[in-house]
């Protein structure tokens, strides 16, 4: 999408209330009842599963419509707490049903589905998961066995492991099958406006995504009162999809898809997506078995980093503490800083920076000239960003820095903590530009326009590998990085204040 066109596309997928669409998919029935288990709402394809119009049970005990003995707070637990899981028939001799049943503030969501038979569970093939080595040079052998083995337990044609950046764009870093019937996706990356911020939250809430068909029409949810507001799908298995994906499914040739997030410190860090040519329906049992897949590899990909990330601080302890040591055998600031030079700027993987205390600038190995850098440090103390402040592109927020790209075109910094009558100090690391070849799957700027040029809020119709050179852009800054900022600006600049003012009384 242009600059033009982005903001607006963008506001408008992200302002769809997908939760609230008051429609289903086709593949089950779905039931709301109340605290007092009585009907309040209704999916409109009730016929098809129970021989009853909407009519009939809205307003009427839950037992009328799945029996007697049915009780929405029995069944078995499943991996979403809130979930239970039941099964059902119309009658002794007719087929069995599953029950999805999950509490909701209101009462609770019953969706009624197909229990097909299926291939028993791979439970040897969890057990490699889990005993894979967890290092990072064993990821890649992770990610494969996962993608294989939910491919295989779904039966869908194709299935990927698709990675966010920190910008929430995305990545394909596993991929196996589906190569008769689609383009190959590894290592392409795909714009966040693909997967906008409301449809990320959802996938925090909820352990699957299923879409068995592409092209089948939704079925409205009626309730009991037409001027309640809509009913909450959040949870639903059954909530309808937006127009917009449908249409980027059918784009790339994909009749049904499977998505499950990888969910890490409350934090979506990659979704497994498979992908059919045409439509298919994966029973509840299966879904829940992919899901274990999934959730094995979570819980070592977890513990991998977690391990990496207390070596990664324990080994900046030390480094910190070394550049204190450094600072505290000089008097003079500038030659204190040239002592820890190398180790102050290898904290965050810095080429260069500045010491700003006061209105005095203290440049720390190639850095851009004062001007420049007076320009940064009035932009910083004006930002309104939480500390640490970061960008990987400075040019975007100050134009005139673009001609010193070469030297300063990310920014990370860190201020003393106030306090009366203390001296102000900001410490800023700065990057050189790096231009990076990215490989996107399709223009992601690229509009979609319709014969009279109007822009239609739709998908992109091409995913053919598109090449973009960034310029003016650094190595971006990640959370670990900034996290190292932080730590430094506790431990450092306090001592860095007393020391400044030590040596000007």
């Amino acid at each position: 999408m242009t600059d033009e066109t982005s903001p607006d596309l963008l506001a408008v997928c992200e302002r769809e209330q997908l939760h609230l669409s008051n429609a289903v998919q086709n593949f089950g029935l779905l039931l709301a009842v109340d605290t007092d288990l009585t009907v309040t709402h209704v999916s409109t394809n009730v016929a098809q599963w129970l021989d009853r119009e909407p009519a009939d049970l809205l307003d009427s005990p839950i037992t009328e419509a799945l029996g007697p003995n049915f009780d929405p707070r029995g069944g078995a637990p499943t991996a979403l707490k809130r979930r239970r899981l039941q099964r059902w028939r119309k009658s002794p001799e007719a087929d069995s049903f599953q029950l999805l049943v999950t509490d909701v503030d209101q009462g609770f969501l019953i969706e009624i589905q197909s229990a097909p038979p299926e291939v028993g569970f791979q439970g040897a093939r969890l057990s490699q998961i889990l005993r894979l080595p967890a290092a990072r040079e064993g990821l890649p052998e992770l990610m494969a066995q996962v993608v294989s083995l939910v491919r295989e337990l779904s039966g869908f044609e194709k299935a990927m492991i698709y990675q966010f950046h920190e910008d929430w764009s995305g990545e394909v870093v596993a991929e196996t099958g589906g190569d008769q019937f689609f383009d190959r996706y590894m290592g392409l990356r795909f714009p966040a406006s693909d997967i906008p911020k409301i449809a990320r939250d959802l996938y925090l809430n909820t352990p699957y995504r299923l879409i068995p068909d592409v092209a089948a029409p939704p079925a409205s949810v009626v309730g009991s009162n037409d001027h309640a507001p809509p009913l909450d799908l959040t949870y639903a298995d059954l909530r309808s999809v937006s127009p917009v994906h449908l249409a980027y499914l059918k784009n790339m040739n994909v009749g049904a898809s499977l998505s499950i997030p990888v969910i890490i410190n409350d934090q979506l860090w990659a979704l497994v997506a498979l992908h059919h040519p045409e439509k298919r329906y994966v029973s509840i049992d299966a879904r829940h078995q992919c899901l274990d897949a999934v959730n094995a590899f979570t819980l070592t990909l977890r513990s991998l980093l977690v391990t990496e990330r207390m070596a990664h601080l324990e080994n900046m302890d030390s480094k910190i503490a070394e550049i204190v040591k450094g600072m505290d055998l000089h008097a003079d600031v500038q030659e204190g800083l040239r002592s820890v030079e190398t180790a102050l700027l290898g904290l965050v993987g810095a080429e260069s920076g500045a010491l700003v205390i006061e209105d005095a600038i203290y440049p720390i190995g190639p850095a851009p000239n004062r001007d420049i850098i007076n320009v940064i440090d009035t932009w910083a103390l004006n930002s309104p960003a939480e500390l640490p402040i970061s960008t990987d592109c400075l040019s975007e927020h100050l134009p005139r820095t673009l001609d010193h790209a070469d030297q300063v075109s990310g920014v990370l910094a860190v201020q003393s903590p106030s306090g009366r009558g203390a001296r102000m100090l900001r410490l800023y690391w700065f990057r050189p530009e790096l231009p990076q070849v990215i490989q996107w799957a399709g223009n992601p700027d690229k509009p979609v326009t319709d014969p009279s040029g109007a822009l239609p809020i739709s998908p992109r119709q091409s995913f053919e590998k598109w090449t973009e050179t960034t310029q003016a852009r650094s190595k971006p800054w990640t959370h670990a990085e900034e996290t190292v900022a932080i730590k430094f600006r506790a431990m450092v600049l306090r001592s860095m204040v007393r020391q400044v003012s030590i040596n000007d009384s």
